[in-house]
């Protein structure tokens, strides 16, 4: 299942009961994930957050197991910041998307571009020595 998680609050007993395995969409801290909000205009961080805290220290074998992470670079984060943030909050790696390309309005294309982050440029960026190693202890190893 994926989901913004706002509601694993209320429903994480039921998901847990049933086995489910929950892909999370979060893009970083809270200011990586400012495009993310409710539809007042406030942000959404706060309360995912908190949420998936309260399951990383009620649930954590199922946490570890079950729950995941997707998120999308932007203009407001890099692969560096997503991986620094993942790894020391919830010690994984999250899956990672650009913005799509696909049907973007002529009318709108400047704009979209303003947010738009390349990935092998953003790649190129890292600069945590530590971050790398990190991330290629987590990777998985092919054993021939």
């Amino acid at each position: 299942m994926t989901t913004n998680g706002i509601l694993l609050d209320k429903y994480i007993d039921f998901l847990i009961e049933h086995n489910f395995r929950i892909l999370v969409s979060l893009d970083g801290n809270c200011d990586n994930n400012s495009y993310r909000k409710f539809p007042n205009g406030n942000s959404s961080y706060k309360k995912l957050y908190k949420n998936l805290k309260q399951i990383q220290e009620r649930h954590r074998e199922y946490f570890n197991r079950h729950i995941h992470f997707n998120t999308v670079l932007h203009d407001k984060n890099s692969i560096n910041d997503i991986y620094e943030y993942f790894l020391k909050e919830f010690d994984q790696i999250p899956s990672i998307s650009e913005l799509s390309i696909r049907n973007i309005n002529i009318d709108h294309k400047d704009e979209f571009w303003k947010f738009f982050n390349n990935r092998p440029k953003s790649l190129m960026e890292i600069q945590n020595k530590n971050i790398s190693e990190q991330i290629f202890k987590l990777l998985p190893q092919n054993k021939c």
